[in-house]
């Protein structure tokens, strides 16, 4: 009899340094989740004399040279698991103790600084299969949030895999989600605030890390650098206002003119998401505050079709001119991410 899923776990902890696994940990409330061995495989030569002269493709196996270990969790946006999925990501935190809350501000670390981090993934049934992924980094994350919930996708590799000591500290998630129907945005063209409602929001952070840092005499890596980090995304159901037309020309015309723009648009964006209710003996609520300082606009312009409202689809480009880039303010009941 198979185990069944509900049953399963998947928890993220920040490592003290390369090939130290974690000791504590965040426990994600996941949809999907999953850990294993991608292997690296060497296909042998066709060498002769073969052991049968029969005309078949493989006359031995294929030989396993190495190893890494990818990890995926799928789950809403709940307000504690989050933060571990950022230093993943790749981000450095500073953390404020607002003595009823906590707020930590997430930034892109320095590329010497970016975190290592061990997973865990439990399959529970009649006896419980938990393994460990250490030196683990994340390459991608996105949020995608519409109408009725937010949901955060995130996929990381590690180096090595084996299993638990059974003796890890967890941290359960809050079983608060933060709303895509409460909090705020604000979209900023050349300086200017234009006042929108949107009805889908997805963000994608990529970080590029270099797979392929085998060595001599290993059958592992000697790292996950990193090669680059990126955030893009989509504001989705703009509408094409009937008055004014102010997105679309604000895009495509730079504003107030009469002909396409060639120069390019960008501007300051910054969207919260927050839970219904407050943090128990704080007053405000869970928040989750993303802000680009400098985005790249373009506009996926709809036909007009049949009766159907005209409404369009924005999309972003971070772009690197001032420091930070990008930054993610987290508020939550959680002492520290370090």
């Amino acid at each position: 009899m198979a185990a069944n899923s509900l049953a399963s776990s998947f928890s993220l902890g920040v490592q003290s340094a390369k090939d130290t696994a974690a000791t504590t940990y965040h426990t994600a409330l996941a949809t999907v989740s999953g850990a294993d061995p991608l292997f690296d495989i060497q296909e042998p030569p066709a060498e002769h004399p073969a052991p049968s002269s029969r005309s078949t493709l493989r006359k031995s196996a294929p030989e396993r040279v190495g190893y890494l270990a990818p990890v995926n969790a799928t789950f809403l946006l709940h307000p504690r698991f989050i933060g571990r999925v950022l230093r993943a990501m790749g981000f450095g935190v500073s953390t404020v103790n607002n003595t009823t809350h906590y707020t930590h501000t997430f930034t892109i670390a320095a590329d010497a600084s970016v975190a290592w981090l061990t997973a865990l993934h439990k399959w529970s049934g009649a006896t419980d299969l938990e393994r460990k992924v250490t030196n683990l980094r994340g390459e991608s994350l996105a949020f995608n949030a519409d109408l009725n919930q937010i949901q955060c996708v995130f996929g990381g590799v590690g180096l090595v895999e084996g299993n638990a000591t059974g003796s890890e500290t967890k941290v359960s998630e809050a079983t608060t989600l933060l709303k895509p129907n409460t909090g705020s945005i604000t979209f900023e063209v050349g300086g200017s605030g234009i006042s929108t409602t949107y009805r889908g929001n997805q963000t994608t952070i990529a970080q590029q890390l270099d797979r392929d840092e085998r060595v001599l005499h290993s059958s592992g890596r000697a790292g996950l650098s990193r090669l680059s980090i990126d955030a893009t995304g989509t504001l989705q159901g703009i509408d094409i206002d009937l008055g004014t037309y102010a997105h679309w020309k604000a895009l495509k015309r730079g504003g107030a003119g009469t002909a396409p723009s060639l120069t390019a648009v960008t501007g300051l964006l910054s969207w919260q998401f927050t839970s219904a209710a407050n943090i128990t003996g704080a007053a405000v609520p869970y928040s989750l505050t993303t802000t680009i300082a400098e985005a790249a606009y373009d506009m996926v312009s709809p036909n007009a079709n049949g009766q159907d409202l005209i409404r369009a689809d924005i999309t972003w480009q971070m772009i690197d001119s001032s420091s930070p880039p990008l930054s993610i303010v987290l508020v939550n009941d959680q002492a520290s991410y370090a």
